[in-house]
């Protein structure tokens, strides 16, 4: 799923950029056409907007809020907390926390540090 969205977030950022090339193609890169762009961009933005109706849904907005608050007075609580829930919370925690490592391995393409190229390699 991850890969998924890196590759839909790949593929709207080249429809981004579509229409400002077709512009400056469209003249001969001597000028720029901003209506062009802009009319571009508008459409790029409202397939975007198509795609993610729940990010444009009120209710969800309001539901995710009423959550957020329900989240924030539970922790008030910890102390008060049964220990289940606490050790479900935690256990929440730590699998996203070990999802996110995950990502970062995947990013890096080995497992660690980054790749770094030899300092005679393309250096200033």
């Amino acid at each position: 799923t991850t890969r998924n969205m890196q590759r839909n977030m790949m593929r709207m950022s080249a429809a981004l950029r579509t229409p400002a090339r077709a512009a400056i193609r469209s003249r001969n890169m001597s000028s720029i056409d901003t209506a062009a762009i802009q009319k571009g961009l508008q459409e790029q933005a409202t397939e975007v907007a198509s795609k993610l109706p729940w990010l444009l849904n009120p209710a969800k907005w309001q539901a995710a809020q009423k959550e957020l608050g329900s989240f924030a007075s539970s922790l008030a609580q910890l102390p008060n907390l049964p220990m289940g829930t606490v050790a479900a919370g935690a256990t929440a925690c730590f699998e996203v926390f070990g999802l996110f490592c995950i990502g970062e391995v995947i990013g890096r393409r080995q497992l660690v540090g980054y790749p770094v190229k030899p300092a005679g390699h393309g250096h200033h």
